[in-house]
């Protein structure tokens, strides 16, 4: 549980392997205590477990996906750090793939980086 990032919060920008993600709706990613969802406008795309470890820096967060589908039950590793100016950067890498080293999404490592504004 981490209650600083705790909330629902808007991309407002998504790279995915360095190029932008080609996607039509509003992503949101809602985090509460244990559980998190990322929405596609309102509708659930998926959604799971979450833990963080902010005492390793960068801060990471693991999610466990529990939703029907290719992901269901894999792992994906993430870094995150909450901005001055309330917005949210993550960085997560391929499910199953280890944590990422940096905030960088290039056709290299294969990340998605990810910033959100609360709502």
């Amino acid at each position: 549980t981490n209650p600083d990032i705790d909330g629902k919060w808007r991309a407002s920008e998504y790279l995915s392997s360095g190029s932008p993600a080609e996607i039509k709706q509003t992503v949101y990613l809602n985090l509460k205590e244990k559980d998190y969802s990322f929405l596609l406008d309102d509708k659930i795309a998926e959604a799971g477990i979450v833990f963080y470890y902010p005492l390793v820096t960068p801060n990471v967060m693991v999610l466990i996906c529990k939703s029907e589908g290719a992901n269901k039950n894999t792992v994906t590793r993430g870094i995150y750090k909450i901005m001055q100016d309330d917005s949210l950067q993550i960085c997560l890498a391929k499910p199953e793939a280890p944590v990422p080293t940096e905030f960088a999404s290039d056709s290299t490592n294969g990340y998605s980086l990810i910033s959100l504004v609360k709502v």
